[in-house]
């Protein structure tokens, strides 16, 4: 029998590998780090035409965006809730995409 998913969660963050629908609608309250495990992936703000490409996005609290993952395996990093973890990561990306 093949996992379908593995979480990972302690009292300040967490961590989801596996894969999401091939269109999943985020809108959560903590910051993710989104990472492809695969093929790139698609994000694009529910109001919007315009798609962003990449194989990794920064998801700032509570942005609405919907992601299609085109069945690729990803790891989604749920971030500390006080916002050290952005902080630090917005540093190190290396493009922003507004969508």
């Amino acid at each position: 029998m093949q996992k379908k998913a593995t979480i990972y969660a302690t009292g300040d963050r967490g961590v989801y590998v596996g894969r999401l629908e091939p269109k999943f609608r985020r809108a959560c309250a903590s910051s993710t780090l989104l990472v492809s495990l695969e093929d790139s992936l698609e994000v694009q703000a529910p109001n919007s035409k315009t798609r962003q490409t990449g194989s990794s996005f920064l998801i700032p609290a509570g942005t609405d965006v919907q992601i299609h993952t085109r069945g690729a395996h990803v790891a989604l990093f749920f971030l500390d809730d006080c916002g050290t973890d952005l902080k630090r990561l917005q540093q190190r990306m290396t493009s922003v995409v507004n969508l």
